[in-house]
């Protein structure tokens, strides 16, 4: 005959649970484990959008191409519009492809508030139907409402262009006083290479519209010479660090790096590089920029 065993009162039957320190032990274990993997998950996530913008900017890469095709030659670089104006008052390195800008480019007459259906490169990137400027004045909800997302770079976070706009100066640039980002500020995150428009600038005396007509004639010149050598487009980040008027500036892009942006060359190769801010103090400026670093990024 089996007996049951009752324990006596003086004895404790030990349950499933975990004491107090166990449960800190595993408590610490996972916050170690949380702090070795948030650094990777966050570097991956980085590399995810870098490639996605190179991605984007080999696109638009590739677009240029077949408007060169169409245009004998010509890139999509214009100031504000189509048909380019023989006087050039104005200009932007957003222009050329893009959905609207913000309702800030309404001041002014909206010299720089340049619709989708006028910016040059919009019909070789999307197949929809692209708005009028009138269109978003009758009705301001279509300015919204367009989107190409294909133009958003992910690690886009504020936009610089605004303070290029409607200032007497041309650097540093400063983030956008409403804090938005360059997509949907400037209707894209990437802009036209436009770091030439500063030497040949120097080089006619200061007329502008000399200055445009010269820099986008060398841009063509260039293009049957040495396309690999010669971006032509680039994300904002590149804009802002091209740009800058100190040679020792130090600016962090959206990917955590120092002085790095993606740009396109025009053969259409993209690459993700080093870009050397300042060089217009330097003396060799406007007669030698190929002695000038900033104006010869490798």
């Amino acid at each position: 005959m089996k007996h049951m065993v009752i324990p006596s009162r003086g004895h404790r039957v030990r349950g499933c649970g975990f004491t107090l320190i166990e449960l800190l032990v595993v408590i610490a274990v996972i916050a170690l484990l949380i702090g070795i993997l948030l650094p990777a998950l966050g570097k991956a996530r980085r590399e995810g959008w870098k490639s996605a913008s190179m991605a984007n900017c080999r696109s638009i890469g590739q677009a240029g191409a077949m408007y060169q095709d169409a245009n004998k030659g010509e890139l999509p670089i214009v100031p504000t519009g189509v048909p380019v104006p023989t006087t050039v008052s104005g200009w932007m390195p957003f222009t050329s492809w893009g959905k609207f800008a913000s309702t800030y480019y309404l001041r002014q007459g909206g010299i720089f508030d340049i619709a989708p259906d006028s910016r040059p490169l919009n019909p070789y990137l999307t197949s929809e139907r692209l708005p009028s400027r009138a269109e978003a004045l009758a009705d301001p909800t279509v300015r919204a409402t367009f989107q190409m997302p294909a133009l958003r770079d992910p690690s886009d976070k504020i936009g610089h262009q605004q303070a290029w706009a409607f200032s007497s100066s041309y650097g540093p640039l400063t983030p956008n006083a409403d804090r938005s980002t360059c997509y949907n500020d400037a209707g894209t995150s990437y802009v036209y290479q436009s770091k030439w428009f500063f030497q040949t600038a120097n080089f006619v005396g200061g007329n502008w519209s000399r200055a445009f007509t010269l820099g986008t004639a060398r841009l063509k010149i260039a293009d049957a010479f040495v396309p690999a050598r010669m971006i032509w487009v680039n994300d904002e980040m590149t804009d802002v660090v091209m740009h800058q008027p100190s040679d020792t500036a130090r600016i962090r892009n959206g990917y955590g790096d120092i002085n790095k942006g993606v740009v396109t060359f025009l053969d259409g190769h993209t690459k993700y590089i080093n870009i050397i801010p300042g060089g217009n103090s330097n003396g060799n400026a406007t007669f030698r920029p190929w002695l000038v670093p900033a104006f010869n990024n490798a």
